[in-house]
């Protein structure tokens, strides 16, 4: 993974709550890693899969 982006960035970008996400990667729903801060960081391209996935679960299917 290049440079991850934030917990609360990925978050409001799939429309879901920090604490969810961080529940994701626990169970491994989403792959985090740790900065040497111990912030969460997350791949931006899994970030943009799982964001995909979950618009189509809600029938908010996009376009390309």
């Amino acid at each position: 993974m290049g440079i991850g982006i934030i917990a609360s960035q990925a978050a409001r970008e799939l429309e879901i709550s920090p604490r969810t996400l961080a529940g994701w990667a626990d169970c491994g729903k989403i792959k985090a890693v740790r900065s040497a801060g111990g912030w969460r960081l997350y791949d931006p391209a899994d970030v943009a899969r799982l964001k995909r996935a979950l618009e189509k679960r809600r029938g908010q299917h996009v376009i390309p």
